[in-house]
């Protein structure tokens, strides 16, 4: 009886440590994501006020681009919080 519960416990640590490994990394990618959504809007915008279509659409492309960067950093903060 005692093996079977040294057993599990060492397998519970080790589902553990896997879920950290597991959250530090797509909390990485979070932050990647974020940036390239970020870094492609920017351009997106910039390249739309320049050829003159600032009076149209160019602030929902900012809403939406900036909606997506702040969703990925919630996602983060969110996974980073749960695991």
């Amino acid at each position: 009886m005692n093996n079977l519960l040294f057993y599990l416990l060492q397998s519970w640590d080790a589902v553990e440590n896997t879920a950290t490994k597991v959250a530090y990394s797509v909390g990485n990618l979070c932050w990647v994501l974020c940036a390239l959504f970020g870094l492609i809007g920017a351009i997106r915008i910039y390249n739309k006020w320049q050829l003159g279509a600032h009076c149209f659409r160019v602030d929902a492309e900012i809403a939406g681009w900036m909606g997506a960067s702040l969703f990925f950093l919630a996602a983060r903060t969110f996974i980073a919080i749960v695991l």
